[in-house]
């Protein structure tokens, strides 16, 4: 008996030989031709299953370090075949350096695993995945794992993952206008007005999103409306009490499909949006 063990990278091929009737056949041509390969199959999706299934977990802390938990494995296509490596140690990469340098303002970015003679290799890229989430759009052989999003500055927006939900650990200051995180900055709109929300700090695809609102007044009280069509239910209102330095602040979750409107009560009460919370 020889035993036989799972590539250290392996693939689950496009197509396997099996012998037909009349073909002589010995044991290293079925251990070539069919057990392995079949093991290699059997060992690839037990990687792919490795902590219940592929689930990033990620932490952004500057334009230089990001740290990628253990996924399990990365599967991608290596010429026609899907080859699947293990991945169960973290691994801290440079998003800034794999962008090219340096980041464009305001600008989303992707981070994609790939594999390279049996190894996992890391690139940032402008382009979008697929409308799964789960490979770089019209080329498998880069799997999609996080996203970001940079300021003005530039600089990333620093973040954690967990799964499909991203939340921003930056807050972008205000007095700027829309840029960064920050979705409406200083709002004085006495009429119903749109916000933008989606296509920037919250990406297009994003299945719901929560912001954090802040708003304060000059005079002796006040209050601001957000929602969906208002006047509306659905809405939320902030009521700050007098005074610049006492800001009445809220967080709200809202799902994809509708434009957010708000509305202050009168010029000296003040509206800010933030992008905290995505889920993709």
């Amino acid at each position: 008996m020889v035993p036989i063990t799972p590539s250290g990278a392996p693939l689950f091929p496009s197509t396997q030989n099996s012998p037909a009737n009349g073909d002589p056949l010995d044991a290293t041509q079925l251990r070539n031709d069919i057990e392995v390969p079949f093991l290699d199959g059997i060992e690839g999706a037990r990687l792919l299953l490795y902590g219940g299934g592929f689930y990033p977990r990620v932490k952004a802390t500057s334009n230089t370090v990001m740290v990628i938990q253990p996924m399990g494995a990365v599967i991608a296509k290596v010429g026609t075949d899907w080859q699947v490596v293990a991945h169960t140690v973290a691994t801290t990469i440079d998003p800034q350096t794999l962008a090219g340098g340096a980041f464009a303002a305001n600008t989303r970015y992707y981070v994609y695993a790939n594999l390279f003679a049996g190894v996992i290799t890391w690139s940032v890229s402008t382009t979008a995945p697929d409308a799964g989430y789960r490979y770089k759009t019209g080329d498998e052989q880069y799997q999609f794992v996080t996203t970001f999003y940079t300021d003005d500055v530039p600089d990333l927006l620093t973040y954690t993952q967990s799964g499909k939900t991203y939340t921003y650990a930056t807050v972008t200051a205000t007095g700027g206008g829309v840029r960064g995180n920050i979705l409406l900055d200083a709002g004085t709109a006495t009429v119903i007005t749109n916000v933008v929300t989606v296509g920037g700090a919250i990406p297009t695809g994003a299945s719901e999103y929560r912001l954090y609102g802040q708003a304060h007044t000059a005079a002796v009280a006040g209050f601001a409306y957000l929602g969906p069509a208002l006047p509306s239910p659905n809405s939320r209102v902030w009521l700050p009490p007098g005074g610049p330095f006492a800001p009445y602040t809220q967080e709200t979750t809202w799902a994809v499909g509708s434009t957010p409107q708000y509305f202050v009560d009168h010029g000296t009460t003040v509206l800010s949006l933030w992008a905290l919370q995505f889920t993709l």
